[in-house]
């Protein structure tokens, strides 16, 4: 019987490789979450300090009505950010887990193929060494050389 493959040091490399790149990016979307988390919340402060109420003349009013305008159009933009973020990630998930079931349907229907056949090779040696004459011996599959 053969035995399965086993993982060469290339394909260990290359795992490692996607590891690291997987990391990396992981690191990437979550430095650019915090940033736009940063902003979010000294964009609202910057609101909350802004609204204070009284002793102001119209040149104090019309430059903190543009700040909270301004500060408002920055938080809308990162909220979208965030949003489309949020977007990407849950696309990126729907697409692997899609490809990752279909990889791992192949190797499902490889290892009952592999089964199917460590079963027949099995039962030709059990017959053949063991219990000749014996019920148990399966038919060999189509194309398949007959036991002796």
């Amino acid at each position: 019987m053969a035995d399965a493959p086993r993982p060469t040091a290339a394909e260990g490399d290359v795992h490692a490789g996607n590891t690291a790149h997987l990391d990396a990016l992981e690191e990437a979307v979550n430095k650019r979450i915090d940033a736009d988390v940063n902003v979010l919340m000294e964009n609202y402060k910057d609101i909350i300090n802004l609204s204070r109420i009284g002793g102001k003349d119209h040149y104090d009013t019309s430059r903190e009505a543009f700040q909270l305008e301004t500060r408002a159009d920055s938080m809308v933009r990162v909220a979208q950010s965030l949003y489309l973020l949020s977007n990407s990630l849950k696309l990126s998930l729907l697409l692997s887990q899609s490809q990752m079931s279909d990889v791992r349907n192949s190797e499902a229907d490889q290892l009952l193929r592999d089964t199917e056949t460590y079963k027949r090779e099995c039962s030709q040696l059990l017959t053949k060494h063991w219990l000749s004459g014996s019920a148990l011996h399966e038919d060999p599959a189509p194309g398949a050389e007959p036991s002796s």
